[in-house]
């Protein structure tokens, strides 16, 4: 029963990151921790879950190869790599929910101002102020919560002017960020062989979650896609606060 619901789980989260270009941990790791999934042991489900996100973003890069622009990648990975470090190893057992609250709240507030009051979209300038803040951002909700998405997606909405630039920027950005995390985990020991068996037995749902996230992607014009991704941002802040 609990393979059963690891494999679904993760067909969902594979439908989410495909449709909207984020989400695979938060809708996945609550999820897991709720079903108690691999003893309910947070490291190891957040091990779990960067493995597979790594592993779909790297055939989505893979399949809109020619939307990549590596000039937009490596700036924001760049700050976001030695941030995500400090806070996974230095901030590693601290109480931060003080600030998972005050980050699920701007989220909420963001989303609702750019879905209802500002209706250009997000206008964030690709400069070294706003590359190394989001990055910055991305690094610390990345090393402290799991959750790096957000300010990534702000960015790149922001700086990229098709939604295949849009997808290809993020899932190049989230591959090697997740493959970053994960060698950081395994640094502390967290990779284990059980988080190997269930990768493997995941794996299959979240491509199949994939495969349907791709045609309902392939059918969205920009403006439904930017709705969506509104809501899932929305949807990020409330899982960050009641999750707290």
């Amino acid at each position: 029963m609990e393979h059963f619901l690891l494999i679904a789980c993760a067909i969902g989260a594979g439908f989410v990151q495909r449709t909207v270009g984020f989400g695979f941990g938060i809708f996945l790791i609550p999820l897991l921790l709720l079903l108690g999934i691999m003893e309910g042991d947070y490291r190891s489900v957040v091990s779990l879950s960067s493995m597979m996100a790594a592993t779909l973003s790297l055939i989505t890069v893979w399949n809109l190869r020619k939307s990549l622009k590596w000039s937009y990648v490596w700036p924001l990975l760049s700050v976001f790599v030695p941030t995500s470090a400090l806070f996974s190893y230095v901030m590693f057992g601290t109480d931060a929910s003080w600030l998972k609250v005050i980050l699920g709240v701007t989220l909420i507030l963001l989303s609702i101002y750019f879905s209802f009051f500002k209706k250009e979209g997000i206008k964030i300038k690709p400069n070294w102020f706003n590359t190394i803040g989001l990055g910055s951002l991305s690094g610390l909700m990345g090393g402290l919560f799991s959750m790096q998405g957000p300010p990534v997606v702000y960015y790149y909405l922001s700086t990229q002017e098709s939604k295949d630039e849009y997808m290809a920027q993020t899932q190049c950005f989230f591959l090697l960020g997740n493959l970053w995390m994960t060698l950081l985990r395994a640094g502390e020991g967290i990779i284990t062989a059980e988080v190997g068996k269930n990768y493997l037995i995941a794996i299959a749902g979240c491509l199949f979650g994939m495969w349907v996230g791709a045609h309902v992607y392939n059918k969205l014009n920009k403006d439904l896609l930017l709705k969506a991704i509104y809501i899932f941002l929305a949807f990020s802040g409330v899982s960050m606060i009641i999750g707290r």
